[in-house]
């Protein structure tokens, strides 16, 4: 058997027990303090090998599954998921009591027919085991999209979760950064003779019971087995050579090209094993730390949920959100100043927050964030939830409505108030493809605005000295555009003068007809403004 040196990146051999391990096939691998759990099948049967890496020495422990099985591990159990026959004969060991135990099976068993693989594997995440199930019925369907199971030990039964985008035919479930993922397999059409192609990559939302599509730029056909070790997440290649990689919701797509991504290392001719750095920093300890941050937040999640060292209520309408000062303060320099500056309601218990921009549903999703990292938008929130959080200078949400935004401006029609407002925050963030993307259907839309009052009353000289100078703005002819200059600084004459000539500058004058010029720019007030006539 072989393991993989982290250190020198190099596949090694297990050292040769007593009695040595018979199995003819494994089937997946758990560490539990410093014993290595294998599940495998032998001439005996389906088995656990225990692995006990101080003695040096192979136990067999038969269970009473009759199938391939996958292990997960949770502070007080390690479980024991039948793959093919969807969780039927499901065990758990307690360690605190040493002993197998049976545990509930899901809601649906195969009632006839062979043994369907229908089962990609079983997770934990916050302590509760996670299968997800690929056919609900006693034939296979590859039109029908997989259904999320989840095991709660506290309630002791299974439910059942949101279903994914697709049938995730081969994917595997992984968690990643605390978040649990379904990638790595392929998408079937009904009509086999149609072929597949690699199925997307997706995300589970825990509080709102929804996937999400990942966007991959390529995703390549493979079972990405994966695990995370120290914020490195480890994957089996099956298929090799590939050319591409996966990535996490919030993280760039980590390429796997083999002759640029040396710590690529071969199993054989046909596999490989990669791994992909999921917060790059300086060495060991800030992995660990960035683990360690996960946690923290994940346990302040849990005390909001349960009410727990909740110190402020924050009303917003009729609502009220319990919170905590330490957590709004981390995330949010609105609200670091109420309760550090001697605002009045830095003692308050309940605080209350009368902006108009902010409303109830748009705050909760602002604080959900906050305390998960996931921020809920769509195409009707994001104009309102950016609002709010650059009001509440929640910079990681503003940051998140600005990612948003930029993929779907195609798709998503804002008034032109909205897109002022947008192209501010984007300046003030330095979010250059945003300032972009809005200034560009700004001026697409130029004719039509222009003259209203909230052009007039909104768009600043910069902003429009840059509109003036773009190639796609849209205006009937270059004497309208000057017009509308005209207008605009007279919007606000005395504030606007002192910016006259940089925005008239801007205007390509040549173009303009010579007797609109010469009345516009021929005034008394114009002759006094410098440069007007260079």
């Amino acid at each position: 058997m072989l393991y993989f040196d982290v250190e020198t990146k190099t596949w090694k051999n297990l050292p040769v027990a007593s009695p040595p391990i018979e199995a003819t096939r494994c089937f997946c691998a758990v560490s539990v303090c410093d014993k290595l759990m294998v599940t495998a099948q032998d001439s005996l049967g389906y088995c656990i090998y225990r692995y006990d890496t101080e003695a040096n020495v192979w136990e067999r422990l038969p269970h009473s599954g009759n199938d391939i099985s996958k292990l997960c591990v949770t502070d007080e159990y390690m479980y024991l998921v039948n793959v093919n026959h969807h969780c039927r004969a499901c065990q758990r060991y307690s360690f605190a009591k040493r002993q197998w135990q049976a545990f509930p099976s899901t809601v649906r068993k195969k009632s006839r027919g062979q043994p369907l693989r229908n089962i990609s594997g079983a997770v934990v995440l916050n302590s509760k085991v996670y299968v997800l199930e690929r056919n609900q019925h006693d034939y296979i369907d590859f039109s029908k999209p997989a259904v999320l199971h989840c095991f709660d030990p506290h309630k002791n039964i299974w439910e059942v979760k949101a279903t994914t985008s697709s049938h995730q035919l081969e994917s595997i479930l992984t968690v990643v950064k605390s978040k649990l993922y379904v990638a790595g397999g392929e998408d079937i059409s009904t009509d086999r003779l149609c072929g597949t192609k690699p199925a997307s990559a997706e995300m589970y939302n825990e509080e709102t019971n929804t996937w999400s599509v990942v966007e991959q730029k390529f995703i390549p056909d493979n079972n990405l087995n994966a695990m995370e070790i120290e914020g490195r997440v480890y994957f089996i290649i099956n298929k090799f050579p590939i050319d591409s990689g996966i990535r996490t919701a919030d993280g760039p797509l980590n390429s796997a090209v083999l002759n640029e991504w040396e710590n690529l290392r071969k199993i054989d001719n046909n596999a490989a094993l990669g791994y992909m750095v999921m917060n790059r920093g300086s060495g060991e300890s800030q992995a660990k730390m960035v683990a360690h941050a996960d946690i923290l937040l994940s346990k302040c999640a849990q005390f909001r949920n349960e009410s727990q060292f909740i110190d402020v209520r924050l009303k917003v309408g009729e609502d009220i959100f319990p919170a905590h000062r330490i957590v709004l303060a981390a995330n949010s320099d609105y609200f670091y100043a109420m309760f550090t500056d001697g605002m009045k309601e830095s003692n308050q218990d309940v605080i209350e927050l009368k902006d108009e921009s902010i409303s109830p549903d748009v705050f909760k999703i602002i604080l959900d964030s906050i305390y998960t990292g996931d921020l809920l938008l769509n195409e009707q929130s994001v104009s309102k939830v950016l609002a709010a959080a650059d009001h509440l200078q929640v910079a990681s949400a503003v940051h998140q409505c600005c990612n948003f935004l930029l993929t779907e401006f195609v798709k998503i029609r804002l008034d032109f108030e909205t897109y002022c407002r947008i192209w501010e925050i984007a300046l003030s963030y330095g979010l250059k493809d945003l300032q972009d993307a809005a200034e560009c259907n700004v001026a697409k839309m130029y004719t039509d605005v222009c003259e209203s009052k909230e052009f007039l009353t909104h768009i600043g000289g910069n902003q429009l000295t840059s509109l003036l100078s773009r190639d796609d703005l849209s205006a009937p002819s270059k004497t309208f555009i000057l017009k509308s200059v005209m207008q605009w600084i007279n919007y606000k004459k005395e504030e606007r003068m002192a910016v006259a000539a940089k925005v008239i500058g801007a205007v390509r004058l040549g173009l303009v007809d010579i007797t609109v010029a010469l009345d516009d720019l021929n005034t008394e007030e114009m002759q006094q403004v410098p440069d007007i006539h260079n």
